[in-house]
Formats: structure tokens, sequence, C-alpha cells
């Protein structure tokens, strides 16, 4: 997801958290007359897609159409999962919000790619800096980045408050709901 895309919807995210409506309104304008692809129906990226969906910035009333393109696009790319780590922890919230939950945890679980799965299965017990299993056991001395390195953990996350459904209704969990989301194939 480009820079751009990933700053100015964080940008909205927050303006919105704090409850800035105007500032929220045209931060939305701005960003959907720059990126918007009509013709897609999609900002032809992943995580861009992925967090529109999660945020609410997408143009109004094209939620569903730029749901359905975002699953068009995850299977053309035979669910290879270009995603940073903002394109992570967006790709399943959008998931669990539009219905395409089991989709997205099989790019999570992809053994065809680099993926959690394949991190798993190279022997991984921490995150790495990046989700190419195959710097398992390089050396050090080359630059391999971080063996433990949290950015990617945001989709224990979605394990908590999606799959399992424990979400909180109070800080610090005094109030909590359990609702898990049923997963079909899992």
């Amino acid at each position: 997801m480009p820079v751009a895309h990933s700053s100015t919807i964080e940008y909205y995210r927050l303006a919105t958290l704090v409850g800035d409506e105007p500032l929220a309104r045209r931060i939305r304008a701005g960003f959907n007359r720059r990126f918007w692809r009509d013709d897609e129906a999609s900002y032809g990226f992943w995580g861009s897609d992925a967090a529109a969906l999660a945020t609410g910035i997408c143009p109004e009333g094209r939620d569903k159409d730029l749901a359905a393109a975002l699953v068009r696009r995850m299977k053309a790319d035979d669910l290879a999962m270009p995603l940073g780590i903002f394109g992570v922890k967006m790709l399943m919230e959008a998931a669990c919000r539009y219905g395409f939950q089991d989709l997205a945890l099989d790019a999570f679980l992809n053994s065809r790619h680099p993926s959690y799965a394949t991190m798993m299965r190279a022997g991984f017990t921490r995150l790495p800096e990046q989700l190419d299993a195959t710097l398992v056991g390089a050396d050090p001395a080359k630059g391999v980045p971080s063996f433990n390195h949290p950015m990617f953990a945001s989709f224990l996350e979605f394990l908590y408050e999606r799959a399992a459904g424990i979400r909180p209704l109070a800080d610090g969990y005094r109030r909590f709901t359990v609702d898990p989301i049923p997963f079909v194939r899992y």
C-alpha cells in the first residue's frame, strides 16, 4: 500500500476518533478524489482497499463494490498477501465486516506464498520483520531483520476480537462480550 494511502487513511481514522467531523469529511473527499478508481471500484491495492473498508473512508454507498473488488483481487493474486503492517490488521477487520473472513484466513494460512503458516512451518516461534520465511538461518552479519518483531502481531487482535469474539464494552475489559465469527472452512 502506498504511503500516501496509509498515511491519509490513518489521518482520517484519527480525525473520526477525536470527533472532528468536518476534518474527516474533507480528508475523505480528498482521498477519494485523488485515489479512488471508479472503473475498478478500488484503490488498486489489497491494503488500501481493506483499510478503506475497515475505516469507512470509501465513497458513500460503494463499500460492497469495494469489498467485491478486493475479493476478486485476492483471488487473482492467488492469496499472495501483498500487505504491509498497516494492511495486515485492516484486511481481517474488513473481511469480518463484509463476510469474506474465510478467504482472508486462507491468505494468512496460505502455504503457496510467504504467510503466517510458512513462518510456523519454518520453525519461527516469534514474528520476524518480514513475512518471507526464507530468512530462517540467515547470517546476522548480512543484515538480517529482527526475528522478534511484534509489528505483524495485529493478527492476534483478530484472533481475540473476531475469531474468539471477545470484545471490550468498557476500558480494561471490565465489561465485555463474547460473540465469535463463524468460519465455514475452519
